[in-house]
């Protein structure tokens, strides 16, 4: 089946999916709209990067859960995906399932976290019922079930990014995100810089906004890191002493098409508000930062 073809399926199927179309490959993101089976408001897109020739695939972000993370595999006719997990919350890897049997690549800190080796990492990021300390939305109980049969997740699924080598030219980071050992991946086609990004800034309701958590730095360190890697990407400077730091945030600089984890993010359209959220936020932190010393 085509990629033409697959999509119009998918979409059939309930399923919110953008194409991008590209000389030697396509890019497909696909979201759970099935109400019985998705995350709710935490419903992420997972990106398959996908050579129609030979259908070879690199999966960021497996979301769809049970049945239907399958369904996606089968349409998109995707063989010996491989699979990675840009940070610990359970929309970026509860749809797992399909891939594996094949190596699923994320950062060390990750790792740690998902089999519970990070102390207390289980409880603490999965607690009262919620993705995470810092969310207020309420995980859908269908999830929370997910997570009891499924954490601590076993640590032969896992290799560290670093290792990771594939066929479509995309370099991943580990750098600061919504959470630690968050991971971004970077690849050029046809002269355009394709950023994936995580949850940088989320987009819900008509609204752009940052959301933050506060997991295991203290909250200040988080917000200040999280602005660090937004910064470059829409073009604002950046004052970092760590050298290493400041060439990996150069190379998530100004891309062309920025893919979020819940979703494209229009740059052109939506450049400005995304810059002035970004120094609200710094400003707000820098203000509160200086009254509490």
């Amino acid at each position: 089946m085509s990629i033409d073809k697959a999509v119009k399926e998918l979409e059939k199927e309930q399923f919110w999916v953008v194409s991008y179309k590209f000389e030697k490959y396509s890019i497909i993101g696909v979201y759970d709209k099935d109400e019985t089976n998705n995350l709710g408001p935490y419903q992420n897109m997972t990106y398959f990067i996908i050579d129609e020739n030979s259908k070879k695939a690199l999966v960021i972000d497996p979301g769809v859960r049970g049945k239907r993370g399958y369904l996606v595999k089968k349409i998109l006719g995707i063989k010996d995906p491989t699979a990675t997990v840009s940070h610990y919350h359970v929309d970026h890897w509860i749809g797992y399932g399909p891939y594996k049997n094949n190596r699923i690549y994320t950062s060390q800190f990750c790792i740690d976290v998902l089999t519970g080796k990070e102390e207390e990492g289980i409880v603490k990021v999965f607690k009262d019922g919620r993705l995470n300390w810092g969310h207020t939305r309420q995980v859908p109980q269908r999830v929370l079930d997910d997570l009891a049969d499924e954490l601590p997740l076993n640590p032969k699924l896992f290799w560290p990014i670093s290792k990771l080598k594939n066929d479509f030219g995309v370099e991943f980071y580990e750098l600061p995100g919504q959470t630690q050992g968050s991971v971004y991946g970077c690849m050029e086609a046809d002269g355009k810089k394709i950023l994936f990004a995580n949850d940088l800034l989320i987009e819900g309701n008509g609204q752009l906004f940052i959301e933050i958590h506060y997991d295991f730095p203290p909250e200040g360190e988080v917000i200040r890191n999280h602005i660090l890697a937004l910064k470059p990407i829409f073009g604002l400077s950046v004052k970092t002493g760590d050298k290493e730091l400041r060439g990996l945030l150069k190379k998530i600089a100004n891309p062309d098409v920025l893919l979020l984890g819940h979703g494209p993010f229009d740059i052109k359209r939506n450049r400005d508000k995304a810059v002035t959220l970004i120094l609200e936020t710094e400003f707000g932190n820098n203000l509160v930062s200086k009254h509490t010393r």
